[in-house]
């Protein structure tokens, strides 16, 4: 992006948190209501570091019934899927009392993405919804 600031102070994440809220109770946050820090304090040490401990420090919105919505670093151990989700890659993750987590993932990003999420809200609109 030619400026990339909301994805560096998690603001990208924050909304993409408060639109997938907002599908599950049909009532979005809005970004005030939610605590929201980015990347920019973490150093190449701290990086370092993490992995030595078998950790990857990662940007992450999550949010629990009842709490309030979150971005910020999370250290994420290797074994986790969401440790793997590099460059424009999305992924949510969901935690399933009976199942566990759950990861989905998929492209984030790019022509052919964005076109794709552009004509989808574009049939939302015609059907009303």
């Amino acid at each position: 992006e030619a400026d990339p600031t909301a994805d560096v102070d998690g603001f990208d994440a924050a909304y993409k948190l408060a639109i997938f809220i907002g599908m599950i109770t049909g009532k979005a946050p809005s970004i005030s209501e939610m605590q929201i820090s980015g990347i920019r304090s973490v150093t190449p040490e701290a990086i370092i570091e993490a992995k030595s401990r078998g950790l990857r420090l990662k940007l992450i919105g999550s949010w629990t019934p009842g709490q309030v919505p979150a971005v910020g670093v999370q250290e994420v151990p290797l074994s986790n899927p969401l440790a793997g989700i590099m460059g424009t890659t999305n992924a949510v993750q969901f935690l399933g009392h009976a199942s566990g987590p759950i990861t989905l993932s998929g492209p984030g990003a790019g022509g052919s993405q964005t076109a794709s999420g552009i004509c989808g809200d574009l049939i939302q609109i015609l059907k009303g919804v």
